[in-house]
């Protein structure tokens, strides 16, 4: 064998050996042969790992499959939003949808609610007007508020139960009434599903009893209802009162509750200058007679009496107590009385104080002031008013007792002046004797019965006609040469 041959020989064994390699190799990354228990032999395939090429190819089929989700759910939430948006809006423009809110308001209050154009929108719910009555059982006979408005929770638009924070309307009344003729049945339908509301408001509210602009009346109040399951509370700011005994009486604030058949005045607050008076008291709203507790935080006998009575009294009344009669459909009926008892009391602007001031020679009589034991009434009504149980005293010097009033600018009364029967007065001893014989002398007072008269602008009385002289006196009576 020669050299050529054997290398060829060689050259092949070798491939031969490579190839077997090469082999053994790619078996080695197909797979490892094992041989089992029972001596059969299988090929265990490792697992291979991704080439890069897939990864890539698997990322971009994940953002195309993610991007075709997002355009459809841009596309299909904003389709069913709007969808379900405008079935709510038909659902609560619905005749049904009213007469579930009526059966709701009838559940929750008792009363027949009316309402016109209703219309929730969003966060927002309007109504034209509302209307509220109830039947014979119930001390409220009726609520009636206009321009209606009020802010919706942002799920209720959702969820199709309507509440949210606040509903206000920008006038309304409520009515209280015995009558027993009201004809007000159960509505019809299926009540819907209410939340409500926290509070209830109006920026113009009134206040009727027995019938709508009755002669006793609050009215143009700022009036916020709160509802909790333990109170039935308004709050009020401004307005005024009408009364029959009062005029028109500005209000500064107060609260009213309603328990079953009452209105409870808690209090209603009547500040202004110099006169601050608080009312109270419980209202049977069955009953045709009601009665308030009348407190006088500051005032006087001028601005608590009425018209006129500041030209002849000048005294602070604050602590002084009394009571509001009326039955509101009746404005003779109304009637304030204030017991009263200051500690000083000044009387001036009588004539009959002029005169005295003659007599005695002594200034003070044109404004007397009294320190007092005994307390005086003070009645106003829808005639006028009137001071009354006047018990004036003051030792040695001077008493007046009796009743003053003034009806329009007409003053009147009958008083009893009382002097003394030792004090010195400017009158010879003849025209003295002359004087007090005319009296009538009792617990150390000469009493003259002293009529009132004339206007609160020019008052008279007939004191003078005490100082005419008798048969015996010279022809000029007393009465002149004191007063010319």
């Amino acid at each position: 064998m020669n050299k050529n041959s054997t290398e060829k020989n060689t050259y092949s064994v070798d491939e031969m050996m490579e190839k077997l390699r090469e082999g053994d190799r790619e078996k080695r990354e197909e797979g490892e042969l094992v041989t089992r228990e029972d001596g059969t032999q299988v090929l265990r395939v490792k697992k291979r790992k991704r080439r890069s090429k897939q990864k890539k190819e698997e990322e971009a089929k994940r953002r195309k499959r993610n991007l075709v989700l997002r355009t459809f759910a841009l596309i299909a939430i904003p389709l069913l939003l709007g969808l379900g948006i405008v079935l709510q809006l038909v659902r609560f423009h619905s005749p049904g949808f009213s007469k579930g809110v009526v059966a709701a308001v009838w559940e929750k209050t008792g009363a027949n609610a009316k309402i016109n154009r209703l219309s929730p929108l969003g966060t927002k719910v309007t109504a034209q007007s509302l209307t509220l009555a109830w039947p014979d059982d119930s001390p409220l006979e009726q609520v009636k508020a206009t321009t209606v408005s009020g802010d919706l929770s942002l799920t209720s638009f959702v969820t199709g139960r309507l509440g949210g924070e606040e509903l206000g309307s920008e006038k309304g009344y409520l009515l209280t009434s015995g009558r027993k003729d009201r004809k007000v049945s159960q509505p019809k339908g299926e009540a819907a599903n209410l939340v409500g509301f926290k509070r209830y408001t109006s920026d113009n509210f009134s206040f009727y009893f027995g019938k709508v602009n009755s002669p006793f009346r609050l009215e143009n109040s700022r009036v916020r209802f709160i509802p909790t399951a333990y109170s039935r509370q308004l709050h009020l700011t401004g307005g005024s009162l009408i009364s029959g005994s009062w005029g028109e009486v500005p209000l500064k604030r107060g609260t009213i509750e309603f328990l079953e058949n009452t209105m409870r005045v808690v209090s209603l607050r009547f500040e202004e200058e110099q006169r601050h008076l608080i009312f109270s008291g419980d209202l049977d709203l069955a009953d045709s007679f009601h009665s308030l507790s009348v407190e006088v935080v500051e005032g006087n006998v001028g601005n608590v009496g009425g018209y006129g009575y500041e030209r002849f009294f000048e005294s602070d009344l604050a602590g002084s107590t009394g009571t509001l009669t009326f039955r509101p459909w009746n404005i003779e009926s109304h009637e304030v009385t204030i017991s009263a008892k200051p500690e000083y009391l000044t009387l001036k602007n009588l004539p009959f104080l002029s005169v005295l001031e003659e007599l005695y020679g002594d200034a003070r009589f044109q404004n007397f002031e009294f320190e007092l034991e005994n307390s005086f009434d003070i009645v106003r009504s829808s005639k006028g008013s009137e001071i009354k149980n006047l018990d004036l005293l003051e030792l040695g010097i001077l008493a007046v007792k009796g009743d003053l009033r003034v009806e329009g600018r007409e003053l009147k009364g009958n008083l009893k002046v009382g002097l003394n029967a030792h004090k010195k007065l400017s009158l010879r001893n003849a025209q003295r004797d002359e004087l007090f014989s005319k009296g009538k002398l009792e617990s150390g007072f000469f009493w003259f019965d002293v009529e009132l008269s004339g206007s609160v602008e020019v008052p008279r009385d007939n004191f003078s006609s005490y100082l005419q002289a008798g048969p015996n006196a010279s022809d000029e009576d007393l009465f002149e040469q004191l007063t010319r």
